[in-house]
């Protein structure tokens, strides 16, 4: 069996998240764009590699132990990756992360959801291969 993150800064998170998305982006160099015969020239120098993570129905504990897991400015996180086809560890920084509607009644917080990129990006080598 899969999963998703396997650890952040060498530790196991108590949940997996309901949603992961990964997001491989692009980076372009300065004379990217597109040129008035309407061509574009991409001009790929790297990629940044993202991954977007949410959690449904968490108590206020575990919630508050994924959020601090991710809290720091740098996290190492262990991950599947589609690319590498298993897992691989890269340094992430998370983005703002959003908890909507915490219920009284059932001690639950509806959501947690932030997403995480790349510290560093993934340059082309000489072929133009990633």
């Amino acid at each position: 069996m899969y999963e998703a993150i396997v650890t952040v800064d060498g530790e196991s998170i108590p949940v997996q998240p309901s949603y992961y998305q990964l997001i491989y982006s692009d980076v372009s160099d300065e004379q990217a764009g597109r040129t008035e015969d309407v061509e574009m020239h991409k001009s790929q120098i790297g990629t940044v590699t993202g991954i977007d993570l949410g959690w449904q129905n968490l108590t206020t504990s575990v919630a508050s132990l994924i959020a601090n897991l991710f809290w720091p400015e740098y996290v190492n996180v262990k991950f599947l990756d589609l690319k590498a086809g298993g897992y691989i560890t890269k340094r992430f920084y998370s983005g703002d992360i959003t908890a909507p509607l915490y219920s009284a009644k059932t001690g639950r917080w509806e959501s947690i959801k932030f997403n995480l990129r790349s510290k560093k990006g993934h340059v082309n080598d000489e072929s133009g291969e990633l």
